[in-house]
Parts: C-alpha cells; sequence; structure tokens
C-alpha cells in the first residue's frame, strides 16, 4: 500500500511540474462504499499546439476509437501537432496531450514518470510524431466498469443510455 502512495504522490508532483493535475476522488460521495476515481487533467492548453491524426485513413477506421477493450496496431498510427497560434505566441507542447474523445496522449516525460500507474489501468499505445519521429503514448482505459443502473435510469432526450460514460475500475 505504502508503494503505491508513493507512486500516486509521485505522479501527482510530476504532473505539477508538467502544468497537469492528477485528482482523486471517490464515487458515490456520502453513501458509505467509495471507490477510487482518479482523473488526469491537462494544465493550461492556451497558447499549446494540440494532437491530431496526420492520416485520415485512421480517423475513418476508427484507429483512435477507446471502447474498454485491448487495442493491438500492426503500426504506429502517424500523429501531428497543430496550432493556429502565430509561432511568436505559441508556447512548446504538453507533456499530456489532450487527443480524441476519451483518451490523452504522453510524451517520453509523462510515459517515465506516470506509465507504470495508467499500464496497471489499460495500455500505452505507440503513435509516430510525424515531422521530428518521436514516439508517444496514447492511453487506452481497458479496466472499465459498467456504473450504470438502466432500472433505475431515465433515458436522455436521445433515448439511449449507451452513451454514457463508464469508470475507471478501482
Amino acid at each position: 500500500m505504502l508503494a503505491d502512495q508513493a507512486v500516486q504522490q509521485s505522479g501527482r508532483s510530476a504532473l505539477r511540474e508538467m502544468r497537469g493535475e492528477m485528482v482523486r476522488d471517490t464515487f458515490p460521495r456520502g453513501a458509505g462504499i467509495g471507490m477510487a476515481i482518479w482523473e488526469i487533467r491537462p494544465g493550461d492548453t492556451r497558447g499549446r499546439p494540440v494532437l491530431v491524426a496526420s492520416d485520415e485513413q485512421d480517423v475513418d477506421d476508427r484507429t483512435f476509437v477507446t471502447d474498454g477493450t485491448p487495442r493491438d496496431w500492426t503500426h504506429r498510427p502517424p500523429v501531428e501537432l497543430y496550432t493556429r497560434v502565430p509561432k511568436k505566441k505559441q508556447r512548446e507542447p504538453a507533456n499530456v496531450l489532450p487527443f480524441v474523445s476519451g483518451t490523452f496522449v504522453l510524451d517520453a516525460k509523462a510515459r517515465a514518470t506516470i506509465g507504470g500507474l495508467l499500464s496497471r489501468f489499460g495500455q500505452l499505445l505507440e503513435l509516430h510524431r510525424s515531422g521530428d519521429g518521436e514516439t508517444l503514448y496514447m492511453f487506452n482505459c481497458t479496466n472499465v466498469i459498467d456504473c450504470i443502473d438502466e432500472a433505475r435510469s431515465r433515458p436522455s432526450a436521445l433515448g439511449a443510455l449507451a452513451d454514457l460514460p463508464r469508470m475507471l475500475n478501482p
């Protein structure tokens, strides 16, 4: 347990250093039982480039979709940094980059810092950054639980409960 706390604390410290934060919460609040929920939030992204897919075919093939199942890529999909900010006002890329809905990407520094903690909950899949060839790591969470009580839930205006998020398994 102490080793786990040390890893979590070192991850929090490193993320603060990288202008991000790792937040622990319990769910459900006040119910007497709880499961730990960890949320990794990027720091201030204003003026920083964002990560986008380089190959439209990867988007069409849904390569980056995360649904809780393990992925096995036969190639490292190319990605690139994109920004509209003039070069003079650009800030360096973040170490933890928001990517597609439901996931994020780590650079080598972030992977070395929190990759061990994250690997307990999913996969770190390699991406190829166009231009400089840097290897980045997309987090694919594979340790999920359904946390929706469908019998006691009401459908949304669109009529479905299936689109509601699932939470990390503690």
